[in-house]
């Protein structure tokens, strides 16, 4: 790492267990592979589930349009529904993020 550009432990970190995750089956991989049985084909065209944060799972979306209705209409049956197929309370709470370049996005 070059002088002058450090990061926080926690950071380095973070993204070691996500990676681990995502190799082992760990909750976010499993999220991963659920998600269009929970929100539907329609809602995961335009979301991706993200970062698993301490039970709170960050769900990237295409715009504020999706952020927006997804937080205020969607946000509890979401969590219920990918709680149960999950088998258990893996997730307490959804935080909708719009993502910085969707257009990369495989189609699900």
């Amino acid at each position: 790492m070059a002088r002058g550009k450090t990061q926080p432990v926690s950071k380095l970190v973070g993204g070691i267990v996500r990676t681990w995750e995502k190799r082992s089956g760990g909750p976010i991989e499993r999220i991963v592979i659920c998600w269009a049985d929970v929100v539907g084909q329609a809602i995961a065209a335009s979301t991706r589930p993200f970062e698993l944060d301490d039970k709170t799972l960050i769900v990237e979306v295409r715009d504020t349009i999706w952020r927006d209705e997804l937080a205020r209409f969607y946000k509890g049956q979401i969590l219920r529904k990918l709680n149960k197929q999950l088998g258990g309370a893996f997730v307490r709470d959804l935080r909708f993020r719009v993502a910085a370049d969707p257009s990369t996005w495989e189609t699900p």
